[in-house]
């Protein structure tokens, strides 16, 4: 994913003549990561949620789609999957703990959960078919290929019919996590282990709210089931072990005044509030975890320092305020934490000096004011060198491993002054870029 995330910001930089191969390695990358998602399919789900994948990679217009399906190994794959009803053991297993489940107690009320709406149908049709058990799925609004989601009306119907007994057991996607107000059940069961640690939790107080409750976690040895298992244990505990740190170092709650008397809501209040509620058709917005907040933080500061970084080379030596910068159009929606964290980068990797209180200019521009610079100006590019003029009097050749500045200076007619030497290989005049001080146009 991260080569992927690499692959396109290059892509973006790049010059014309260069992305035949980045395209080449985004596809590349593309399939490798659907064929990885194939074989977890495979491990952890079983071959109904395969096949069903497959027939989805088919439908679909993509580019890496299109290249898999008409592998010749695909076709074999293909026969291979319509060809065995071979069920996965875990569905198995499933089955027989809820018909254990309400054998012993035939009140029960049971949350399956499952990371794919695939598994879900698949393993409700297989539940119905057990004695006592009265299953449906419980999935998101989005529809999807071949597969149709459930409005908020349907969604609350389902959560109803579960409370009254008529369903007993909801097998349910991430959905059902947080943010629904679902009856008690007295019995959890994670058809996979689920890596994050939060979610983990999520799903798991689903259970045991008012009376004791029962987890259940089904894993498949030697599969990345194993994996996803131990990394939910592993940052599980390190969450227990931080709060636990937090509250030791908290001092004890004195309360010292009398609690205030209740002040509950009038009918008129509680009936506009009803009304409120059920003018919200939006799906509830799943509140961001503090890692992927800082996560996607990051990558913004990462792009934006790239476009921070071509911008502080056009104006050189004399720099810019952080004040201009805001004001400048393509930064204009940029969030200060981002432009701040973006410079903080930038000064850190040596690449930006502050110059006077919040003027910034690029570092090797303010090392060689007193030097002569060159003034390059590209003429042409061609497969793995370019043809340059140095200060509009010489015609020079410049190899990609004789410069060092940003790729996106490397066009046609592209012009920027930089600090570089000028030599003769082969009888032919060439020039070695070591820092680009200045961006011309």
């Amino acid at each position: 994913i991260k080569a992927g995330d690499e692959l396109r910001f290059i892509l973006e930089e790049s010059i014309e003549e260069e992305r035949g191969k980045i395209f080449t390695a985004i596809i590349n990358q593309s399939l490798g990561l659907t064929l990885f998602h194939m074989l977890e399919l495979l491990e952890t789900q079983g071959l109904h949620t395969l096949k069903m994948f497959l027939a989805k990679v088919e439908l679909e217009e993509k580019r890496s789609y299109a290249i898999l399906v008409s592998d010749p190994h695909y076709r074999k794959l293909k026969a291979l999957v319509e060809g065995l009803p071979i069920e996965h053991p875990k569905a198995e297993l499933l089955m027989r703990i809820i018909s254990n489940q309400f054998h012993s107690s035939n009140s029960s009320r049971m949350l399956v959960f499952t990371q794919y709406r695939d598994t879900a149908s698949h393993l409700v049709e297989q539940l119905n078919s057990v004695p006592n058990v009265r299953a449906d799925r419980f999935v998101g609004q989005a529809s999807k290929t071949l597969d149709k989601g459930l409005s908020q009306e349907e969604q609350a119907e389902k959560i109803e019919m579960l409370k009254e007994g008529e369903l007993n057991v909801l097998v349910a996607t991430s959905i059902a996590e947080e943010g629904l107000d679902i009856p008690a059940v007295d019995h959890v069961i994670f058809y996979e282990p689920i890596p994050s640690g939060i979610r983990y939790i999520q799903r798991r107080g689903r259970t045991g709210r008012k009376t004791a409750g029962k987890l259940t976690i089904l894993a498949a040895n030697n599969t990345l089931d194993m994996i996803y298992l131990y990394a939910s244990g592993k940052r599980t505990d390190r969450m227990r072990r931080n709060a636990e740190n937090v509250n030791s170092k908290l001092p004890p709650i004195i309360r010292k005044r009398h609690r205030p008397p209740p002040n509950p809501l009038t009918m008129m209040e509680i009936r506009r509030i009803e009304e409120e509620a059920r003018q919200i058709k939006d799906e509830p917005k799943t509140v961001k975890s503090e890692a992927e907040a800082l996560k996607e933080f990051d990558r913004r500061v990462g792009h934006i320092s790239r476009k921070l970084y071509l911008k502080l080379l056009e104006r050189g030596a004399s720099g810019i305020d952080l004040s201009q910068i805001m004001s400048e159009k393509k930064f204009e929606d940029v969030p200060f934490p981002v432009l701040k964290g973006s410079i903080g980068k930038m000064m850190k990797e040596g690449l930006v000096t502050e110059i006077e209180s919040d003027r910034y200019a690029v570092t090797s521009s303010v090392k060689s004011v007193d030097k002569k610079a060159y003034e390059i100006a590209v003429e042409k590019i061609y497969p793995g060198s370019a043809v340059v003029r140095v200060n509009d009097k010489w015609r020079a050749r410049m190899a990609p491993e004789e410069y060092n500045g940003p790729a996106s200076l490397i066009g046609k007619n592209s012009r920027f002054k930089a600090t570089a030497d000028l030599c003769r290989m082969n009888g032919r005049l060439c020039v070695r870029v070591m820092e680009v001080t200045q961006r011309l146009n």
